[in-house]
């Protein structure tokens, strides 16, 4: 991060002695595609633009947040990044494949309802040949399984009005759920067997309307599609919020968005995450007959460990109140971080920082080790061949072998 950082500040010096604004757009999005690779800036076209060189040094950052917590300059450089991004894009054209990243959450949800040929069609050699050909390796396929989960379990569709006639003992034993498009359409089974677990302890859970975070946007550095997205899931969890019901997040990465990205953007509403909404409302839960024993060991997202650095205690309280023991590995990063291993280039760098300390520790018990995080557990499969359980699908197995 500091390298970056002393990047960072020369480009804006020689943007300054240039007399330059760099975030000011002095193009519109449809000139910029058809004049690329044109420069932007006056008096650049002769001479070699710094631009790409701040542009190289930005695209090996893994937007991890780790910078702006525990690295003693704590700047914030996936924000910056961010930001540069949407600047130099003005000046040259977009790879197609920032756009799938872009739009990821509307494919998925589109991709887990499409029929199951082409789904199918979605794992063939073509189509990952051609992704490929875009620069992406091992991308994921949307899994069906959430609306069929549900209706399976009585879970009608989100209903406002229901919710407001909910007697005042219901609504305290109510919670919503945040949908995030990781979690919803490719690891259903996580939102399900959370759902599983909340009813078995006595809650009301309903499952939100699935509404575009805009993390994907964001780390793209799409701000002005991020700040359109997220103003209107904004106002639709405002909505949520004057419920008078908690509202959590399953995907670390996603939820602390709300806390981060959106609150930069003046944007504020409180979704928290499911560990550190459990661990306040346990204590006044019975959860005698739940109770087992057991041991296992937790890797958790470094975003969220950085972010929220109760996360992991949290989850320890969480699994201390049903008499499991959950030891915390200390780690860093698996090398996933969102898109960066999916991207060709960053490929064998992903690998490297993934055995430097997740695969030694993923490999030796993996069948107690639980990981937090979806692109973790995506990593440990890609990498491992063992797809790590969220800690809720292993409560989840606890509570159904009771039962």
């Amino acid at each position: 991060p500091k390298g970056r950082a002393a990047v960072m500040r020369e480009w804006l010096r020689r943007l300054s002695a240039q007399g330059v604004e760099p975030t000011r757009i002095v193009q519109s999005r449809l000139t910029a595609f058809f004049t690329a690779p044109l420069k932007w800036f006056h008096g650049l076209s002769q001479r070699p633009d710094f631009s790409h060189d701040v542009y190289a040094a930005m695209h090996g950052c893994l937007s991890c947040k780790a910078c702006a917590t525990e690295c003693p300059i704590k700047v914030d450089i996936p924000a910056l990044k961010s930001e540069f991004l949407a600047a130099y894009h003005t000046r040259y054209r977009r790879r197609i494949r920032d756009h799938l990243v872009g739009l990821i959450e509307a494919s998925a949800r589109l991709g887990a309802a499409l029929p199951s040929a082409l789904t199918r069609l979605g794992r063939s050699g073509f189509a990952t040949g051609l992704l490929r050909r875009l620069g992406l390796v091992d991308t994921p396929v949307p899994k069906k399984g959430l609306r069929s989960g549900l209706r399976a379990r009585g879970i009608d569709r989100f209903d406002v009005n229901k919710i407001r006639t909910l007697s005042a003992e219901d609504k305290k034993r109510a919670v919503i759920i945040v949908q995030d498009a990781f979690t919803s359409y490719f690891e259903p089974d996580v939102i399900l067997s959370t759902i599983d677990v909340l009813r078995a302890l006595g809650f009301l859970p309903f499952v939100a309307p699935f509404k575009a975070n805009g993390k994907g946007l964001h780390v793209k550095g799409f701000l002005r599609a991020f700040r359109r997205v997220a103003g209107r899931n904004t106002r639709h969890l405002k909505g949520l919020e004057e419920l008078g019901i908690p509202l959590v997040g399953l995907e670390p990465a996603v939820t602390l968005t709300y806390r981060d990205e959106y609150v930069a953007e003046g944007l504020g509403v409180q979704v928290q995450l499911l560990q550190e909404w459990l661990q306040r409302v346990l204590g006044e839960v019975d959860v005698s007959k739940l109770v087992s024993s057991g041991s296992f060991r937790l890797l958790a997202h470094c975003t969220e460990r950085t972010a929220f650095p109760l996360a992991e205690s949290a989850w320890q309280a969480v699994y201390g109140r049903f008499g499991l023991t959950l030891d915390p590995l200390s780690a860093g990063c698996c090398g996933m971080c969102g898109v960066f291993g999916h991207e060709a280039e960053h490929a064998e760098e992903s690998r490297g920082i993934y055995d430097l300390s997740w695969r030694p520790l993923v490999e030796a018990e993996s069948a107690q080790t639980l990981a937090t995080g979806y692109s973790c557990r995506s990593q440990t499969e890609r990498f491992s061949g063992t797809r790590l359980r969220h800690p809720m699908e292993a409560l989840a197995d606890l509570i159904a072998h009771q039962t």
